[in-house]
């Protein structure tokens, strides 16, 4: 198990520079809890874009209750897509970060996944 993964739960006036620390500490994987059908604000893309460029897992759930993840529907979350997010489709936050926990621990590369 790689316990290097976090769980963000993004909300209006996140402080990126969280986000920017995160990507410093060498983690491998990060899960967003997105708003609404999974998103977060643009002032996150350009640390984002370091992550995924960093090799760093993305996984995007939504802090909805019974929410799945649609990033198709709106331009941000297509952009999201772009920058390398994976829509995590109706995966709770809490299961999300364990999968991805244990994927990572027992995968070579990010394609192995």
């Amino acid at each position: 198990i790689n316990t290097k993964v976090a769980l963000i739960k993004y909300h209006p006036g996140y402080d990126p520079s969280i986000l920017e620390k995160i990507i410093e500490m060498n983690y491998s994987g990060i899960i967003f809890e997105g708003t609404g059908l999974g998103h977060i604000g643009k002032i996150m893309y350009e640390n984002v874009k370091k992550a995924n460029e960093k090799g760093i897992f993305l996984g995007m759930t939504s802090q909805c209750i019974d929410g799945r993840v649609r990033m198709t529907v709106y331009e941000s979350g297509r952009d999201l897509l772009d920058l390398g997010i994976v829509s995590l489709e109706n995966m709770i936050p809490e299961v999300a970060l364990v999968k991805a926990m244990w994927a990572l621990g027992n995968s070579e590369t990010l394609e192995d996944m």
